[in-house]
């Protein structure tokens, strides 16, 4: 009799109709899974059927939707000892997609660094933040294609040495996580920053503000590694057995699993909220007090003047909030993850995900008139200094 998931793999023994094959007690398989062995007594092989939200041998690991990675969605799909050109249509197009949100991440980047390395572009603390943004761009995607050829390399070859499989799961995915939860922290700082100084208007204190910023651009790592202490210490290599492979997997108690759930929930929807009211306060209040200063124009006037006004803010973070939607939309609509039965759909928010950090030129710089100017002036200067080196 052969077992067979719905992603097309299959555990087979002989069948005898006359037996049971339900094991009497069942301590092999964990979480609920039902365990089957060939025969009643002195069995030689054994098997669980695990529930939806479990995988493994033993059904001792579990498939969270917000806590996605690219081992989890690429487990079943990458084909072992065949050539990318012998791979799955899914691998063929994850490495396209990555491939150009590499070069469309490393171009922004770069390109954002010009206009926040500018010292007039560093005057508030939301400059030096920006800055600190574009390098964490970079390092994002270079982390994200290192780690997509890491998988598809290691997968494709079983024979590779151990202590390198251990350094790719013990250090590429949280240094990968590590990095975007950075970037989302630190277009909050921005937007709380720009909160501030329209709450204190000509009392806000611009050396105090870049002061915060270093302190914050400095603390903001380790606070974070703080909150992924559990991944550091729980991540190890598995050996499957039966699919002859080794997983890179978190090992951890249910208990555990639901503060990773909050943690990871936490370092992704209180920034994006926290910079999508912040800019809604901005435009507001600042509408308010013109209405109360000026009168020839009522507060519905001068609300669409501050839009306008002040359309990079609100812009900025209604392209943050839209772009990461989807993501946690399949997040909350799936607690269980069967990433086969659904690659597309999984694949299309894991990717999405890192588009803020891929376009944060786009984002934050095309919108605003003054961050324009300094780019404008960074590429002058540029071009200036590539002009003295081609005449020496």
């Amino acid at each position: 009799m052969c077992l067979c998931t719905e992603e097309h793999h299959s555990n087979c023994f002989p069948l005898d109709h006359q037996l049971s094959f339900i094991c009497e007690d069942n301590v092999y398989c964990e979480n609920g899974g039902t365990c089957l062995q060939d025969r009643p007594m002195c069995f030689y092989s054994i098997l669980c059927v695990c529930n939806d939200c479990f995988f493994g041998d033993r059904c001792q690991f579990y498939a969270k939707g917000i806590g996605l990675t690219l081992d989890d969605l690429l487990r079943y799909e990458i084909r072992p000892n065949s050539t990318l050109n012998d791979q799955s249509l899914v691998v063929k197009l994850s490495a396209t997609f990555i491939m150009i949100i590499f070069l469309i991440g490393l171009i922004n980047g770069f390109l954002s660094y010009l206009v926040f390395h500018n010292r007039d572009s560093r005057k508030v603390g939301s400059g030096i933040y920006l800055r600190l943004s574009s390098i964490i761009s970079i390092l994002i995607v270079t982390m994200l294609i290192i780690k997509f050829w890491f998988i598809t390399y290691t997968y494709t070859n079983p024979l590779i040495n151990r202590n390198i499989l251990r350094i790719g799961c013990l250090v590429l995915e949280p240094l990968l996580r590590l990095f975007l939860n950075m970037s989302n922290w630190l277009n909050t700082c921005v937007a709380i920053e720009r909160a501030i100084s329209v709450l204190q208007g000509i009392n806000f204190n611009k050396k105090r503000s870049r002061c915060i910023a270093r302190w914050v651009c400095c603390l903001l790592p380790f606070i974070i590694l703080g909150s992924m202490t559990y991944e550091l210490i729980n991540r190890d290599l598995f050996d499957d057995h039966e699919e002859q492979r080794v997983w890179c997997v978190l090992r951890y108690s249910q208990s555990i699993e639901r503060y990773t759930t909050i943690v990871q929930y936490f370092h992704f929807v209180v920034p994006f909220s926290i910079n999508l009211f912040s800019a809604l306060y901005i435009i507001v209040n600042i509408a308010r007090q013109r209405t109360a200063t000026r009168t020839k124009f009522n507060y519905r006037q001068q609300l669409l003047n501050q839009i306008n006004e002040h359309k990079q803010l609100i812009i900025s973070s209604i392209v943050l909030a839209i772009l990461l939607f989807p993501r946690f939309l399949i997040s909350l609509l799936s607690t269980c993850v069967k990433a086969s039965r659904n690659p597309w759909l999984y694949l299309s928010g894991y990717f999405l995900s890192f588009f803020p950090s891929s376009f944060i030129f786009v984002i934050f710089v095309l919108p605003s008139t003054f961050y324009k100017k300094q780019f404008k002036q960074s590429i002058i200067t540029l071009r200036q200094r590539f002009m003295r080196m081609m005449r020496q």
